[in-house]
């Protein structure tokens, strides 16, 4: 006898729910999936160039899992192996400390990665330090050295810099010419001023990087050496008047330079000189109104500083008693008729 198995429609439903459901578990990706690890760390830069002590540069890290994906919420953290050169924060923000290299790197789970820091300053500002402005006398050493001090863009002083050192025109010489900064950032030189008097300069500039720094001194005549005339001899004029223009001398160094202050006496044996007493001013002339006496023909006057070379100076001038007020026309020529008016 043949029997017949009878299917039930209620069953092949339930088997065929119960399938689903297994294959539904297998694809959802459930506990056989391996869980994300930090794997790579990579830096925004791999080199870092830092130009001044306190300078600071940005970094961040992007780390990966083992299937290349990011992992956005992964803690990393940062260090330098050498914080006397470069230091980190815990966001990436390097700074420099002193000049050399140091490594610096993020670290998340067993991943990590670096970068080099290279610190080196670079001189962006030269300081007058020390001996500006001062007064001397020509031709001497100034009292004290000049100094320049190097810095970087943040202020930082910088040693193991060359500084040139050079003068002004007639500025006189400095030695040494050159020398490198020490460990206050600081290098000097003496400076020996011209035989000029007046304003001089010398301007330090460092041997690589910018700026420059500008000293100056003032540099006084020495002692008075010498007097002579300046203009005011061979005038003629009306005796009993004074000269058109007045007698003037100067007193100079031995170098030419005028020296201010020096006393200049005015005499005359034919009318009378005005002042009599007197001191150079400050390009080192003196002068004096020389008012002439009644001689008709030569007369003499005289300026005086006793001690120096070319003492006295002698000025002569021819007194007349004939005055021109007029003379028509002014351009007179040959063979044409002029007239003259005077007394």
């Amino acid at each position: 006898m043949t029997r017949q198995l009878l299917r039930s429609p209620a069953l092949t439903v339930a088997v065929l729910a119960s399938m689903t459901g297994v294959w539904a578990c297998k694809d959802s990706g459930g506990p056989d999936e391996p869980t994300p690890v930090p794997t790579t760390v990579t830096l925004s830069k791999t080199a870092v160039s830092l130009d001044a002590i306190g300078a600071t540069d940005q970094l961040s890290a992007t780390v990966r899992d083992q299937n290349g994906n990011t992992m956005s919420t992964a803690s990393v953290s940062w260090a330098s192996n050498d914080q006397a050169v470069a230091t980190v924060s815990a966001s990436g923000l390097v700074a420099a400390v002193a000049n050399g290299t140091a490594q610096v790197t993020a670290t998340s789970g067993s991943a990590n990665g670096s970068a080099t820091v290279t610190v080196a300053q670079v001189p962006a500002q030269v300081q007058k330090a020390a001996g500006d402005a001062q007064t001397g006398t020509v031709g001497q050493a100034l009292t004290d050295l000049l100094y320049a001090r190097v810095n970087d863009r943040l202020g930082n002083a910088i040693s193991g810099v060359t500084v040139n050192f050079a003068v002004s025109a007639n500025g006189g010489v400095v030695s040494p010419t050159s020398g490198a900064t020490g460990a206050d950032g600081r290098v000097g030189t003496e400076w020996t001023l011209g035989t000029l008097s007046g304003s001089h300069s010398v301007t330090a500039t460092p041997a690589t990087g910018s700026g420059s720094a500008d000293f100056t001194a003032t540099a006084d005549p020495e002692a008075a050496a010498a007097i002579s005339e300046v203009s005011g001899s061979g005038q003629t004029g009306l005796i009993n008047t004074a000269l058109a223009n007045p007698l003037v001398v100067a007193v100079v160094d031995q170098f030419d330079n005028g020296v201010p202050g020096v006393g200049v006496t005015f005499s005359t044996s034919d009318g009378l000189v005005s002042p009599t007493n007197t001191t150079t001013d400050a390009s080192g002339q003196a002068q004096a109104t020389w008012t002439l006496g009644s001689t008709i023909g030569a007369q003499t006057a005289q300026a005086s500083s006793p001690g120096l070379t070319g003492d006295p100076v002698t000025f002569t001038a021819t007194g007349t008693d004939l005055s021109i007020t007029t003379i028509t026309p002014d351009t007179i020529v040959e063979g044409a008729s002029a007239t003259i008016t005077g007394t």
